[in-house]
């Protein structure tokens, strides 16, 4: 290249240039439809197979979506039947443990008032033993005496 073909490709980018002068505008617009072409030739290319990759993308996004909710819904269901579970099992012991502590404490009472009447037997048994110990004591001393009576006499 020589000097003037380079200061006539360059003379549109002089320092101080307007860029509202033509010749600038013409490269701008050069540009833009360079920009476009270029587009078009990426949409000819590739479009369909874009348009094509974005579709299954989105129907994978949506099939994904559905089965993240089912999975929800599945294992919200079954949470739920686990609560229920639980709270019947624990019901349930709840009464068994009431049915038991009755049942012990009944079981206590009965024991008691069994207890205490074999007590009460005791001591009327003992009583009576003590009662019949002082008679006997009774008679075997007026049977000593009448034997140091009838000594002396």
């Amino acid at each position: 290249m020589n000097n003037q073909s380079m200061e006539a490709d360059f003379s549109g980018f002089q320092a101080g240039a307007d860029p509202g002068e033509p010749h600038v505008e013409h490269i701008l617009e050069g540009t833009v439809s360079k920009d476009q072409s270029l587009d078009q030739v990426r949409e000819i290319l590739f479009g369909a197979e874009k348009r094509r990759s974005e579709h299954e993308r989105r129907t994978l996004d949506q099939k994904f979506r559905e089965r993240i909710e089912t999975l929800e819904a599945h294992y919200e269901r079954r949470f739920e039947k686990l609560a229920q579970e639980l709270q019947q099992r624990f019901e349930k012991s709840c009464a068994l443990l009431e049915a038991e502590t009755t049942a012990r404490r009944q079981a206590l009472l009965a024991q008691h008032e069994d207890l205490i009447a074999q007590l009460s037997n005791t001591a009327k048994l003992l009583g009576q033993a003590k009662t019949d110990r002082e008679e006997l004591a009774g008679l075997l001393e007026g049977v000593a005496e009448r034997l140091r009576t009838s000594a002396v006499a």
